[in-house]
């Protein structure tokens, strides 16, 4: 297929694609711009992200570095796939599809009257689509920004405009959005993800979107589902990312109205969602029923890091070599994984603050040698904020308190490991799914 690459305006690429029929078939121009799964070998290289320092003395990225296990592997597989099947859904050079990109549009501007009274419009939807809900389920600490980013390098983030014939005679003009990153809000507003929402897509595409002040936006959740989906399907998006779920935003009233919104976006569109969360929020999902189901779809868990993984000894020697070899000049010692895990139990996010603050206090009060006493000492200042998140998962892992009594309720659950978090959820009574097991158990 012949492409002219025509200009780059407002970081949109402009280009002409030729939309003839390839062996009988109209050509889909939108799988050009589509990630492709080659093996685990490419996914683990692609997700793996590791800063080095500069010879400034500056790190490359002040981001948290990534070392992917096959957790992180089946997620990618399983967002190409889908991202996939929704373009494949989606050809924007089909005459049917092209019928559908005129009544997202249509729906956007044409929704309300002059008076902007609502005007009654039909749900703007992909016929073949269904649910494409992607959940990952991560602790609080344990780099889910590393993970965010490794996936937006993977599938790509950028925008582009092209021109496919019509049917009617003459050019259509399509646009593609390879990827977009909404956060959750803090509160579960709808409202504000809508606004965020709004102004990623004005800036991935510079449609002025950002400027809607009122139509099928600001109206009641089914109407504003009806609206994202047909500016994402206007636009050809690939996939919707939604990071920081967290327990307090998805527990509450206006968290559980914007999940419903997200399920019944990716229903409308088949666009493939992507939701973040952390195990608490994973667990406070049951509080909604099944409001959320479409989201999950496929899910996935990513949980720390153990002492005896791969992943752990490389971000130990990462961090050696990129932090603590500027201030010791010697190895890295043998105890030293074992010791940074025993300080941070596997979380990336507590391993690196430390390791960055190796590096500054090395500057202030220089050392000629790390000791494990030293390391504990650094550990004490660098964690301080961290001291009740690990000091609740090692309390946990002790087992020296009643589930029931601790657990899912935990200030600290969004860093808890997956199992817990829904072991200690309630089911019945006060019970918890812990104790109803052990309550089942001692009657069979």
């Amino acid at each position: 297929m012949e492409r002219i690459v025509m200009a780059t305006i407002h970081g949109v690429v402009d280009e002409v694609l030729d939309a003839a029929p390839l062996d009988g078939r109209r050509h889909n121009p939108a799988l050009d711009y589509t990630p492709v799964w080659r093996s685990r070998f490419d996914a683990l290289k692609q997700l793996t992200f590791d800063p080095a320092r500069a010879k400034s003395g500056l790190m490359e990225s002040d981001g948290f570095p990534n070392f992917p296990t096959d957790a992180q592997v089946r997620l990618l597989y399983e967002v190409i796939t889908n991202i996939t099947h929704s373009r494949l859904e989606r050809n924007p050079a089909a005459p049917s599809f092209q019928t559908t990109l005129y009544d997202a549009s249509s729906f956007i501007a044409d929704s309300e009257d002059v008076h902007g009274r609502r005007q009654n419009s039909p749900v703007v939807a992909v016929p073949t689509a269904g649910g494409q809900g992607v959940w990952v389920s991560i602790p609080a600490g344990h780099g889910e920004e590393a993970v965010v980013r490794a996936m937006e390098r993977c599938i790509g983030t950028s925008a582009h405009r092209f021109y496919v014939g019509s049917s009617a005679g003459g050019q259509f003009d399509i646009s593609i959005v390879k990827s977009l990153t909404v956060p959750f809000p803090s509160t579960g507003s709808p409202r504000t993800f809508v606004d965020t929402f709004l102004k990623k897509m004005d800036t991935a595409v510079n449609d002025g979107s950002s400027t809607y002040r009122t139509g099928p936006f600001r109206r009641d959740p089914d109407d504003v589902a009806n609206a994202m989906s047909s500016l994402a399907i206007q636009h050809n998006l690939g996939a919707l990312l939604v990071p920081n779920l967290t327990r307090k935003a998805v527990k509450g009233d206006a968290g559980g109205v914007l999940l419903g919104t997200l399920a019944r976006f990716t229903e409308f569109s088949g666009i493939p969602v992507v939701c973040f969360a952390t195990t608490a929020a994973t667990t406070a999902l049951q509080v909604h029923g099944n409001t959320a189901q479409p989201l999950r779809r496929f899910s996935v868990s990513i949980p720390a890091l153990r002492l005896d993984e791969d992943q752990w000894f490389f971000l130990a020697d990462h961090l050696w070599e990129n932090y603590f070899a500027y201030r010791f000049l010697h190895p890295m010692p043998d105890w030293f994984p074992a010791e940074l895990w025993r300080h941070t139990l596997g979380l990336v996010e507590p391993a690196t603050r430390l390791a960055a603050y190796a590096y500054t206090i090395g500057e202030i009060a220089p050392e000629a040698e790390l000791s494990v006493n030293l390391l504990e000492a650094y550990a004490r200042v660098a964690l301080e904020l961290d001291v009740g998140m690990l000091t609740s998962l090692r309390f946990l892992a002790s087992g020296q308190v009643p589930a029931r009594n601790f657990g899912f309720r935990s200030d600290h659950a969004d860093s808890f490991p997956l199992q817990d978090n829904q072991m200690n959820a309630l089911v019945f009574d006060g019970e918890t799914v812990s104790t109803a097991l052990a309550l089942l158990g001692g009657k069979t």
